[in-house]
């Protein structure tokens, strides 16, 4: 991806197109960083993060609330019910289940590996594994 196509809709494709095939080099390449300068990966990885989310529009994507199991918290609970125009007891029942940490979560989700569930996050791994090549 060029520096002048990063939109949220050409990022979004570049992740459909390349998730999947780019997953096992993905992740070796971030159990290598391991053996990297701590500091120097987690300076990329911040400026990497801001401009990934900068040009991802999550509400648009929405991907990892369909596959993961982000945490929801009460202000979510109220938030997300008031939305649906639910009570509060009446959406936890119709959508949530509580894990081994006893934290909620939608009860539709699967775990994944995060670069192929993310558009922000293969985009974030994908450069990285270009600057870190310098």
């Amino acid at each position: 991806m060029t520096a002048n196509n990063k939109t949220h809709d050409n990022l979004v494709a570049d992740w459909k197109a390349n998730a999947e095939k780019h997953d096992d080099d993905n992740y070796w390449f971030l159990r290598s960083l391991k053996q990297k300068s701590g500091k120097k990966v987690d300076r990329i990885a911040l400026e990497l993060h801001q401009e990934a989310f900068s040009i991802v529009d999550c509400m648009k994507c929405a991907n990892c609330c369909r596959t993961l199991r982000p945490i929801v918290t009460e202000e979510d609970i109220a938030r997300i019910a008031g939305h649906l125009g639910m009570a509060r007891d009446e959406f936890v029942a119709a959508y949530l289940e509580r894990d081994e940490e006893q934290d909620r979560y939608l009860s539709t989700m699967n775990h994944a590996s995060n670069a192929v569930v993310c558009p922000a996050v293969f985009y974030l791994v994908e450069q990285m594994r270009k600057r870190m090549k310098r």
